[in-house]
Parts: C-alpha cells; sequence; structure tokens
C-alpha cells in the first residue's frame, strides 16, 4: 500500500515550496515554475494525482482555438489529460496507477517533468494563431 507520507517526502525532495492546505486536503508546491497540487487519493486505489489546477484562463482563448489545442494536446502527450474546469480554468491532470514494484521517486519525477511538457507543448498550441 502506498503510503501519502512517502510521497510528500519525496515531493519535498523534488519540487519547492511543499504545503498542506488543510481545508481541502490537498498539498501545493512548486516545481520548474508551475504551481502544482498533488491530491491524496483516500480510496483503496494506489493512484497518484498531480496536475497544475490553473494553467489558465479558458476565457482568454476562442472556443475553436482552445478546443483543438486541448484536444491535441491530449492525443500528443502521453499520461496527461488536459480539462476545463466549471471556473474556467485550464487544469492539466496526470494520474499514475501505483504498485510496489515502482520507485517512488522515479514515478514522481516523470510525472513532474511530463506535466511541465505538456503545458509547454500546450502553450505553444495556445499561441500558434
Amino acid at each position: 500500500m502506498m503510503c501519502k507520507d512517502e510521497i510528500i517526502s519525496q515531493l519535498n525532495e523534488l519540487a519547492e515550496n511543499v504545503n498542506y492546505y488543510t481545508g481541502i486536503g490537498w498539498w501545493h508546491f512548486k516545481y520548474k515554475g508551475y504551481q502544482m497540487v498533488y491530491i491524496p487519493n483516500n480510496d483503496s486505489l494506489n493512484t497518484i494525482r498531480i496536475c497544475i489546477p490553473h494553467f489558465d484562463s479558458a476565457m482568454v482563448y476562442g472556443q475553436e482555438l482552445l478546443t483543438t489545442a486541448i484536444n491535441e494536446t491530449n492525443r500528443e502527450v502521453k499520461y496527461v489529460k488536459v480539462v476545463i474546469l466549471n471556473n474556467g480554468s485550464i487544469s492539466i491532470n496526470y494520474d499514475h496507477k501505483f504498485n510496489e514494484q515502482n520507485e517512488l521517486q522515479s514515478i514522481l519525477l516523470h510525472i513532474l517533468k511530463t506535466l511541465c511538457f505538456a503545458a509547454e507543448h500546450l502553450k505553444s498550441k495556445l499561441s500558434e494563431k
């Protein structure tokens, strides 16, 4: 069984300013200039969820450009899912099923780097037109 404390310990080594938000139970941190959150999974599934919850505002872009950029990013960058939240924020999410055979630090580093890559990829797509 994966331990939330182990994840937090690894995030403290890999990222900056790892802080717990009591009201929502999430851990906020900064990695390579991006504000990210770790959302602990409270059910029995061993899933690590890390996301960039407010990459940008969807209202800044035209609907066609935004839809195309999000769809292309979702197709072209493995493991991430870009979505528009109800509050109009563009969120970039990564969920990973974890088991004891995985090496936690390698998995977390891969997640963080992939989220940064997806953010840059989406930024590029949104600036094309």
